[in-house]
Formats: C-alpha cells, structure tokens, sequence
C-alpha cells in the first residue's frame, strides 16, 4: 500500500470515528432527556398545572455547578438540562476531533482555524458572553 492510498484509510477512519460519535452522542442525548422527563412526569403526575400566569426567571439549573448538584439528589429537571448539556457539547467535541483529523492530514491550516474555533467557543463560554 503507498502512502497516499495510507493516507486515505486513516482520513476515512477518522471521518468514520466522528460521525459514529456524533450518532452515539445524539442517542444519549435524547436518552439522558427521556429519563429525565419520565422522572419528572412520575414525580409531578399529581400536580396542577395553571397556565393563566407566566412566570419568567425560574430557572433553576443555569450553570454546569446547579446541574451537578441537582444530579447528586436526582432531580428529574437536572437530568433533563444534563441531556441538553451533552448535546451542546457533541459539536464542541466534533470540533476536536476534526482538529485531529486535520493534523493527521498536516492541513495546518485547518488546523489552525479549528483552534480559533475552539478558543472563541472557550472564550464565550468561560466569560459568558453568550449570556
């Protein structure tokens, strides 16, 4: 096998690796938020729900921290958000991967921009930006 027909294989691998990651990251995704919805159904079947009045600015788990420690006593609403965390978080992952791929290919370029990417999405999230 010559080094371009090697060159190939690794790249198809890799793409191989990132869009099998990206399914198993959807499915336990989607599973981590049905578990928690269940919970929540279970736990709050006998309530009453009145949708006369909105009420803004209840969230309850805004940072990783809240949905942590919501985790440790199993609330059903940390577990949802702990669903929808893990979804954000696939593509920031997808990112990282496709950086690798890139340098296997020494397609510095690419490279590079993955990186600044990666340090805009780091930025915004470490200092908020988003909020």
């Amino acid at each position: 096998m010559n080094d371009q027909n090697k060159k190939a294989t690794t790249t198809q691998d890799l793409q191989n690796v990132i869009g099998n990651f990206l399914r198993v990251g959807v499915i336990l995704s989607v599973v981590i938020v049905a578990i928690g919805g269940i919970l929540f159904l279970i736990r709050h079947a006998n309530e009453k729900v009145t949708f006369g009045v909105f009420k803004a600015n209840q969230a309850q788990y805004t940072s990783i921290e809240q949905i942590l420690d919501g985790l440790l006593v199993f609330d059903s609403l940390a577990v949802v958000q702990l669903g929808v965390l893990v979804l954000i978080f696939i593509p920031i992952i997808r990112v990282i991967l496709a950086v690798y791929s890139f340098l296997v290919q020494k397609d510095y370029l690419f490279v590079a921009i993955g990186i600044i990417i990666l340090l805009i999405i780091t930025c915004s999230l470490y200092f908020r930006m988003l909020h």
